[in-house]
């Protein structure tokens, strides 16, 4: 009975200590770091990029503090959600008994740069320092695409997993941008 009663505090004073790290794995909570305009331009700086906009902007539409657009008339006074240096790289993964190519990974990755608006003191939108308020890191997707029968039948198959893929990044830059990280 005594070793409970002397057990029992260190126990709980673990369980305290370990529930307080939690706070910070969770991120800033939806909030957007540094912007306080109500719309957010979302565009991106190539075309690749330009694709996952539009999914972005569905993903980002029940956001209830902020609009999420891909273009305004007033562009330089808002807030700019950019998507930068989206690629797609395929990978040959396998080949067949003729040393055919069959097995492809295709892989999309780019970063978000969360940018405030223009201003007379920081005309390229960025910190002190020339960087965005926030960059998301390198966010990344593969799939799988097994084809044999000629180039137009990779192409074919590799357009559906491109299509799927842009989506899955969009919702996994959605997370990180809410998330804070």
């Amino acid at each position: 009975m005594r070793t409970i009663c002397l057990l029992l505090p260190r126990m709980l004073m673990l369980m305290l200590l370990l529930t307080g790290c939690g706070y910070h794995l969770v991120g800033h909570g939806g909030s957007l770091p540094g912007i306080a305009t109500q719309t957010i331009v979302v565009h991106a700086d190539n075309a690749l990029g330009q694709r996952a906009v539009s999914a972005m902007i569905q993903q980002l539409g029940n956001d209830s503090q902020h609009d999420f657009v891909s273009e305004s008339a007033q562009a330089d006074k808002q807030s700019q959600l950019v998507v930068h240096q989206m690629e797609e790289t395929l990978n040959t993964q396998g080949f067949d008994s003729n040393g055919v190519a069959n097995q492809y990974q295709l892989v999309l990755h780019g970063e978000l740069l969360l940018q405030p608006p223009a201003t007379a003191t920081t005309p390229a939108a960025t910190d002190n320092n020339g960087d965005p308020t926030w960059r998301s890191g390198d966010i990344s997707v593969h799939g799988e695409i097994y084809a044999s029968g000629g180039p137009a039948v990779i192409e074919a198959n590799r357009n559906q997993v491109r299509k799927e893929l842009l989506t899955q990044w969009a919702e996994l830059a959605t997370s990180r941008l809410r998330s804070g990280f």
